[in-house]
């Protein structure tokens, strides 16, 4: 390869040179609250959770170098940490006999302005690519606000003040903090505008983090991602000329792969793999919901067709959560009562007295659920028991338009081997370490045009990285993000770099893998940990009885002294639920552990994932 005629003189000297500019671009704020009312403004809103706001970014920086490959940026802008902030309320009203669900929208727009200051720590990870962290703080701050509630539907009807909109305030907000600190980290590109590089536009993007509260009496924090583009002034790069020369070595590259456990390289280690079984235990809630006024089965219960049938199993129903199983619950219905030709089920259509026709709605929705097992899984109808009765509790709800939403179901009563859990057995493996660090280096006088690095085990390709242009100097494999083939070859690395002239050089390495199969445990007679999972549901309605009971055998009947027992329960911040699961249970073993989940398991966007919210999972690691 032939030098040029004039090189930079050290190409790191770019970055040791005091830098000043401006900054323009843009935020986005999130805001993050939990509160009714700031202190002086009124309002009946039930809680603001979020918001979110644009305002522009401007400002000056300067920055000064410390290394290569360090720097210091210190940057003064403007700040605007603004936002509109809503939240939603529904509650029942009555209008013209009929209850109603009114919803009433809670608006609240803040304008915080002042003065931020920002010092970061920029660490260059290339020519012209880098990081940064450090600290901002706004201050000076001055603050404003603007409220309203409307009420959105219905259409009809006033607030007591006899108007469609109350408590619409303006003014200034109290109790800001002097300073609202936030944790930032960006990256930017380096892209010089002329020829000795004294003239720069830089992009960057970066996120700040909120580290305390706007307010001293509410909690409400801001968080801000950053788009923007600073031009940035700095002295000329120095030139130096040197004597031309050729490289005529060929081109080569050299590998070198280890285990990483993501802190440290192992160059002597091994990849050990272990496979260990896992039975899940997945209750079907015999329910099926409908929305208010409506008949149609909603779309999120998944149905199959006549022709569908034949090849429909149980066990492709089975999903990762118990919820995804659960609306399958029509099909596996069916293909258990076409199963067990001999067993009949019963279909209560549950009343919600809030709807107009209410004993008509349930009649109609249970017919349609009997019509598609008769119509499209053969049922006979003589093994198909309809009824209309009112609706009991499963659980208790926050409000009536979550009571009303419970109510408006249809039950299913039927045998056990009908009703039971889904059952499904999975094959769980472990990689230890789970990563490989992989360091490729080129060799000779050709620059690298095109690079491929792949992971393999056999002919499997676990991993691959590829681009143009310089070969990056190490890379992490991790290699559970695809399925693990279970063998016990090596796992080999592959590097393959090509130039623009046509020259190519490979190299590969192999790193030794220990495989502890299921079929190597069981022929060797090995201990193994079985995983067992169920989610036991809290509902006050006796529908759940015999799933409840099939569930706690199977627990006991795969429970040993060795055993390890885990209960989350996500109904009670108390764990009342699963410490009278665990007494109900009578276990006994070297590790019990009862705790409250952090969050919920699903969404309470509907009655059947609140129904499933309310329950206690059972963890198993038995020792065979």
């Amino acid at each position: 390869m032939c030098g040029a005629t004039i090189l930079h003189a050290d190409d790191a000297d770019t970055n040791k040179r005091f830098r000043f500019g401006a900054t323009l671009g843009a935020t986005l704020n999130f805001h993050a609250a939990s509160f009714g009312s700031l202190a002086g403004f009124p309002s009946c809103c039930p809680e603001y959770t979020s918001g979110s706001g644009v305002a522009p970014a401007l400002g000056l920086l300067a920055e000064i170098p410390l290394s290569s490959s360090v720097s210091h940026i210190i940057r003064a802008s403007l700040s605007d940490l603004g936002a509109d902030l809503g939240a939603a309320e529904t509650t029942p009203v009555i209008v013209n006999n009929q209850v109603v669900t009114a919803r009433i929208q809670h608006s609240l727009t803040a304008i915080i302005k002042g003065i931020a200051v920002e010092p970061d720590v920029y660490f260059r990870l290339g020519r012209s690519i880098g990081l940064y962290t450090g600290l901002r703080c706004d201050f000076s701050l001055k603050g404003e606000i603007s409220q309203k509630e409307e009420l959105v539907y219905p259409l009809v009807g006033t607030f007591e003040n006899g108007k469609r909109i109350r408590n619409e305030q303006d003014g200034v907000i109290f109790a800001l903090q002097p300073i609202v600190a936030s944790a930032v980290g960006g990256i930017r590109w380096e892209l010089p505008m002329n020829k000795d590089a004294s003239l720069l536009l830089i992009p960057e993007l970066s996120l700040s983090f909120g580290l305390n509260t706007i307010t001293a009496s509410e909690q409400w924090r801001v968080h801000t991602l950053r788009l923007a583009t600073s031009i940035v002034f700095q002295s000329p790069k120095p030139f130096t000329t040197v004597t031309p020369w050729v490289d005529n070595t060929p081109l080569g590259v050299e590998l070198s792969a280890f285990p990483f456990d993501g802190t440290h390289e192992n160059p002597n280690g091994i990849m050990s793999v272990e496979e260990s079984e896992r039975i899940d235990f997945q209750p079907l809630l015999p329910c099926v919901f409908f929305d208010f006024e409506s008949d149609v089965l909603p779309a999120r219960y998944t149905t199959v067709t006549d022709t569908d049938i034949d090849s429909f199993r149980v066990s492709d129903a089975s999903k990762p959560t118990a919820l995804s199983t659960y609306y399958n619950i029509l099909p596996i219905i069916g293909r258990r009562l076409r199963q067990h030709s001999r067993d009949s089920i019963s279909i209560i259509g549950r009343i919600d007295p809030a709807e107009s026709n209410a004993v008509e709605h349930a009649k109609k929705r249970a017919d349609q659920l009997a019509f598609y097992f008769r119509r499209i899984w053969g049922i006979d109808r003589t093994r198909i028991h309809l009824s209309v009765e009112a609706a009991d509790t499963l659980f208790n709800e926050a409000n009536a338009a979550l009571q009303g939403a419970q109510n408006r179901r249809v039950d299913f009563k039927a045998s056990e081997r009908i009703l039971s859990p889904v059952q499904f057995r999975d094959t769980l493996r472990q990689v230890s370490p789970r990563f490989i660090r992989i360091r490729p280096q080129a060799k000779g006088g050709a620059a690298v045009d095109q690079w491929d690095i792949s992971v393999y085990q056999k002919s499997t390709k676990l991993k691959t990285f590829n681009g143009s242009g310089s070969l990056p100097f190490k890379f992490t494999a991790d290699v559970m993000e695809n399925p693990f083939v279970v063998i016990n070859d090596s796992l080999r690395v592959m590097a393959l770099v090509s130039s623009k002239d046509g020259s190519a050089a490979s190299a590969a390495v192999a790193l030794p893998t220990s495989v502890l199969s299921l079929g190597r445990k069981r022929q060797e007679g090995l201990s193994d940990t079985l995983t067992i999972r169920t989610q036991l549901l809290q509902l006050r309605s006796s529908l759940m009885s015999p799933s409840r009971q099939l569930q706690m055998q199977s627990v006991t009947a795969l429970y040993n002294q060795r055993s390890s027992l885990n209960l989350v329960d996500y109904s009670d911040t108390t764990t009342e639920g699963a410490k009278n699961v665990l007494q109900e249970l009578k276990l006994s073993g070297s590790s019990v552990n009862v705790s409250a989940a952090a969050s919920p398991h699903y969404s309470n966007m509907f009655p059947e994932s609140r129904a499933y919210n309310h329950s206690v999972d059972i963890i198993v690691h038995s020792v065979q």
